[in-house]
């Protein structure tokens, strides 16, 4: 329904595989939840992310990110 309101779609609470599979076979635009990480404290974020870069294990690497400008955020 969000993607025919021209919306991103984000699923949360994902915990395995067959969710992922099932979620992107829908064109979900981002997943989080279990399957890629527990909860992680603000201060132990990048740490967190640059431990996962060098992970050779693919379930462990994370999605792409699109970066938006703080400016455009704020404005919206």
């Amino acid at each position: 329904m969000g993607q025919n309101l021209n919306l991103k779609v984000l699923a949360e609470g994902v915990e395995d595989e067959s969710q992922v599979q099932l979620l992107r076979e829908s064109g979900c635009d981002y997943i989080q939840g279990y399957y890629y990480s527990k909860p992680v404290p603000a201060v132990d974020v990048l740490p967190f992310l640059e431990q996962r870069a060098d992970d050779p294990e693919p379930r462990n690497k994370l999605p792409e990110v699109t970066r938006i400008p703080v400016e455009q955020v704020a404005s919206a």
